[in-house]
């Protein structure tokens, strides 16, 4: 076989990988999110599929933005859902986040993300006596 040959037949088997679920690049996120306390969990979630977490090391941070630093990582695994310019919607093991973003292959993202603490109700004498009216 010649030069050509080979290199065409790379180039082939190369489009096969690529069409038929060559994981494509994942995405790394960190940033703050005020109000969260260490040992909380971040999730990223695509159309109803959990896409990455993170667990808070230091509270209102998640991740870092040194390379070294644990980053919330999008995607590793190629998931079908994880297309270019897909929404991208976070969850918290303990209150809310308002944040979204979109999913870019291969970036590292600072995101700052709107979170809500989760409330707890203290129940009244009158809750538990069956008060009012």
């Amino acid at each position: 076989m010649n030069k050509i040959n080979i290199a065409l037949l790379g180039m082939f088997f190369l489009m096969v990988g690529i069409v038929y679920g060559y994981p494509g690049l994942p995405e790394a996120y960190y940033g703050k999110v005020i109000g969260a306390s260490s040992g909380m969990t971040i999730t990223a979630i695509i159309d109803s599929t959990s896409v990455g977490s993170i667990t808070l090391t230091n509270d209102g941070m998640y991740g870092g933005v040194n390379s070294s630093d644990e980053k919330l990582i999008i995607c590793a695994t190629g998931e079908d859902v994880c297309v270019a310019g897909v929404a991208i919607t976070f969850g918290a093991s303990s209150g809310t986040i308002s944040t979204s973003s979109t999913f870019t292959p291969g970036a590292i993202t600072e995101l700052n993300l709107g979170y809500t603490a989760a409330t707890t109700t203290i129940p009244t004498p009158s809750s538990f006596f069956g008060g009012g009216s």
